[in-house]
């Protein structure tokens, strides 16, 4: 009953056992029946991580093909795009909530005259911003790419833009195939009514030597309960963290920090517990105590959405120029704040809400 088709459609008794488990795997991974970013697989007792599987998707959607069953590689779109989160309810689709998903989605139905469901890198929370969110989807007929970016742009709000349209292969996934994320962080000393919506207005200094050496005490692989605030959430909470520092310049601190994954609030939790270091409430070598507790209640408070901008995604062949850009962390920290600092060189979508 869980297969697609009967068995009776299977020609050929020689190709029936085969053909039976490859319509159970297809099953399995387009109904996406998994809790964590591992499956296992109804002919093999082995687990296959889903990141170190590419190819064999690829071959076993093309026995598929070769079988007679359903329709050849069908190529995805990659979409990357820009929101400011102030009045979104996050980025998942929920119930009378206006939410980023929901919104590209609609547009999306519209463009194509049918239901079209994306893919995300991940998740942001309400009020959190992006620069460089990668989503995926598959089209339900062929459009040109320059032609679809600048269709939706025309459609989405003032605060949604697609920065950058691009084919992808078949077995594309925006979520399982990212290997890095970088996130950052804004703290401003100076109060901004105008701004306001892109960091976090902190009234007392922070000790930035006591904020760095916490911080560095992250960089690794750790298990982050502690950080994560939907804690009674089954999944995996191991995170490895390949940078993680604080830049000041003026009255600004920015916090940047990149990783494989997060949890959800991860990063924010972060900032809020490395302020409280900052402002003396503890010491710097409480980090490593609560990563070992694996509480949240151990860590301090979430810091603000508004301050958190998801600012790009790395997939497999951006690795390389990822490594080089890391090491150039003054100039990552000028050029945002350029573009956030200063409304006046802000990107449209930021700009027009500030007014």
């Amino acid at each position: 009953a869980m297969l697609p088709c009967s068995p009776n459609d299977i020609r050929g008794n020689r190709d029936r056992s085969m053909a039976e488990q490859l319509l159970s795997l297809r099953w399995l991974w387009e109904n996406e029946s998994f809790t964590s970013r591992e499956k296992t697989f109804p002919f093999s007792s082995l687990t296959f991580p889903m990141r170190d599987c590419i190819f064999f998707k690829a071959v076993w959607r093309m026995l598929l093909w070769k079988l007679g069953f359903g329709a050849g590689p069908i190529m995805q779109i990659r979409l990357t795009l820009e929101y400011d989160g102030t009045d979104f309810k996050g980025w998942q689709i929920q119930p009378r909530q206006r939410t980023v998903q929901g919104e590209l989605e609609a547009r999306l139905q519209r463009l194509y005259g049918a239901p079209i469901s994306v893919t995300a890198s991940g998740r942001t929370d309400a009020g959190v911003h992006a620069l460089g969110q990668v989503v995926n989807f598959a089209p339900t007929r062929a459009m040109p790419l320059d032609r679809l970016q600048h269709a939706l742009n025309g459609m989405l709000p003032p605060d949604v833009a697609i920065k950058r349209a691009a084919s992808a292969s078949p077995d594309f996934h925006a979520r399982f195939d990212a290997r890095r994320r970088h996130y950052f962080y804004r703290i401003r000393y100076t109060k901004q009514p105008i701004g306001r919506h892109y960091a976090w207005y902190a009234r007392r200094q922070l000790d930035l030597h006591a904020i760095k050496r916490a911080s560095h005490m992250l960089i690794g692989q750790h298990d982050f309960t502690s950080f994560c605030v939907a804690a009674h959430e089954r999944e995996n909470r191991v995170c490895r963290i390949y940078a993680c520092d604080w830049q000041q310049r003026g009255d600004e601190l920015t916090f940047r920090i990149s990783g494989d994954r997060f949890l959800r609030a991860m990063v924010r939790s972060i900032v809020g517990t490395l302020a409280e270091i900052g402002r003396g409430a503890r010491v710097p070598e409480a980090m490593r105590d609560i990563l070992h507790a694996r509480d949240r209640q151990s860590a301090g408070e979430s810091a603000p959405p508004q301050g958190l901008f998801l600012e790009r995604v790395i997939y497999p062949d951006e690795l390389r120029e990822d490594e080089s850009r890391e090491t150039h962390p003054a100039d990552f920290v000028i050029g945002h704040r350029h573009r956030l600092g200063d409304l006046s060189h802000a990107q449209p979508a930021l700009a027009q809400h500030a007014q």
